[in-house]
């Protein structure tokens, strides 16, 4: 496959999760956000499931093995994706999507609790500028209260949704080593559905199906075929052939996707604050990941133009 094939592929995905920020709403008008995902994860996990027989001829996975992927699964799969969908009901898309934006900062925080990575100056420094963006977007938050009267509340659950998401491949490390990112997804959203089917069996009144709405099939189905999917898939593709730190350059665009389809579809307004804010998040990551290099050597090799090399480039070429 062409290199410009996978980085299509790579730009496609980010710009589906970022629009899902929206249609993630449209479908929690009628369902409850645990609801949503237990439908959700019911119709991923057998495709999922399929997807990764076609490529890998198989799905085992040892017993030794299940204690974790349970705990992963329903801490990264259960928890993490119904309380991204509480955000979503209850905060702006612009806020959530550069609060969640922040979750590599987290994953390079617990790298270094332990002891993955090593607590350099470069993660403190990169991580405090993070922090006062994030400060910067809770502050702003109180500017869409007219649409989110419970703005502030969505804005903590997706703080705490970030740290979930950051912690989540720091736990699954041990299992990416030994299996393929889409095996353990598939097995992650088939244990998350069952958690969910017993959680809302217990706690919330299941919603029959057949009685949904068309807006909220269409928020599914979205949710279900592009978004995991077509977007894992595609995903994990493109970060086996051009490498993880490179794909991660494409993450950029996920808040922009997100706020940009929230202002047209959803006719959201955005705050000189939450600007400001996600600016300093994305340079705190930047800085920490190094993904201001890989992104000008990209461009350098895109513009086929003398474009002057970026600091530091001669060693980052060599990472």
């Amino acid at each position: 496959m062409k290199r410009w094939v996978t980085e299509l592929g790579l730009f496609s995905v980010v710009i589906i999760w970022g629009i899902n920020y929206t249609i993630n709403k449209f479908g929690l008008v009628q369902l409850s956000p645990a609801e949503f995902n237990e439908f959700r994860f019911l119709g991923t996990a057998p495709v999922l499931f399929l997807l990764t027989f076609l490529f890998e001829r198989s799905l085992r996975i040892s017993r030794r093995d299940i204690v974790r992927l349970l705990g992963v699964s329903v801490l990264g799969v259960s928890v993490y994706n119904t309380m991204f969908s509480v955000a979503v009901k209850y905060t702006s898309v612009t806020n959530l999507s550069l609060l969640i934006a922040m979750s590599p900062i987290f994953s390079s925080l617990f790298a270094a609790l332990m002891k993955q990575e090593k607590f350099t100056w470069k993660m403190q420094i990169g991580s405090a500028v993070a922090f006062v963006g994030a400060a910067l977007v809770l502050l702003a938050g109180h500017l869409t209260s007219a649409h989110y009267p419970h703005a502030l509340a969505g804005d903590l659950v997706g703080l705490f949704d970030s740290v979930i998401w950051g912690i989540y491949p720091v736990l699954t490390a041990p299992l990416f080593k030994k299996y393929t990112p889409l095996r353990v997804t598939s097995w992650s959203m088939a244990i998350g559905a069952v958690s969910l089917v017993l959680y809302n069996g217990i706690v919330v009144r299941p919603v029959f199906p057949v009685a949904l709405w068309n807006v909220t099939w269409m928020s599914l189905l979205y949710s279900i075929l592009f978004v995991t999917a077509y977007g894992m898939v595609v995903w994990y593709l493109g970060v086996e052939r051009i490498g993880t730190t490179k794909a991660m350059v494409y993450m950029y665009l996920v808040p922009a996707a997100a706020v940009s389809f929230a202002a047209i579809a959803n006719h959201e307004r955005v705050y000189a604050g939450q600007v400001a804010g996600g600016v300093l998040i994305l340079l705190g990551l930047s800085y920490i990941k190094g993904l201001h290099t890989f992104a000008w050597l990209h461009m350098r090799k895109t513009l086929g133009k003398k474009v002057p090399l970026a600091p530091n480039e001669a060693r980052q070429q060599g990472q």
